[in-house]
């Protein structure tokens, strides 16, 4: 059986798709949303070697880092970056850290995303 820890957070952020398809066409322009970041990490044991409260915070302080406000919207400019570039920065970072990922999942205004599920021998 395999064991995991949870934690979600969320930021406001505007970011664009540079060479959209004509059918949305207008996601080449800044828009705004809020993208919400889930994560599992796994644990090995019942007694949690992390805190999930104690690693949200470190976890929200790293999306801060990460994804800084911009001046000029006041909240983040993620440029031309996906759920998936997000996904995949968030992943880098923690793996650094010695973090044993399961699973990032990010979603714009809570409707689409994507989710990148790791194996043990990934993390």
């Amino acid at each position: 059986m395999e064991k995991f820890i949870t934690v979600k957070s969320s930021f406001e952020a505007v970011h664009c798709w540079p060479d959209p398809i004509e059918e949305v066409a207008y996601l080449k322009h800044p828009h705004r949303h809020i993208f919400n970041v889930g994560l599992k990490l796994r644990i090995s044991h019942n007694d949690r070697e992390i805190e999930f409260i104690q690693f949200k915070h470190e976890f929200e302080d790293l999306i801060k880092k990460l994804f800084p406000t911009s001046s000029k919207y006041k909240i983040c400019d993620l440029g031309s970056m996906s759920c998936e570039m997000i996904a995949e920065r968030i992943y880098t970072h923690l793996v650094f850290l010695s973090y044993k990922v399961g699973s990032i999942t990010v979603d714009e205004d809570g409707e689409n995303g994507v989710e990148f599920v790791f194996e043990k021998d990934e993390t």
